[in-house]
């Protein structure tokens, strides 16, 4: 609980502090502004789908193995 909170205030201070609107430029001419904040949550939230989806794949394949 104690780490949550901590988390919230950096995030918290993070976005006060940097309020600023970047552009992103992805493949075939896609443009997207957006404030810097939402970027980095967004980069943060995928990296931990991919990591906790790894981990299923790997408990999954390893469940298997020893099932039989």
């Amino acid at each position: 609980m104690l780490f949550a909170i901590a988390l919230l205030i950096i995030v918290i201070t993070f976005t006060v502090q940097n309020p600023d609107d970047i552009e992103i430029q992805y493949y075939f001419g896609i443009n997207w502004h957006g404030p810097l904040a939402i970027i980095i949550v967004l980069s943060l939230v995928a990296g931990i789908l991919i990591g906790v989806l790894g981990g299923f794949a790997k408990n999954l394949q390893l469940r298997m193995k020893y099932a039989r």
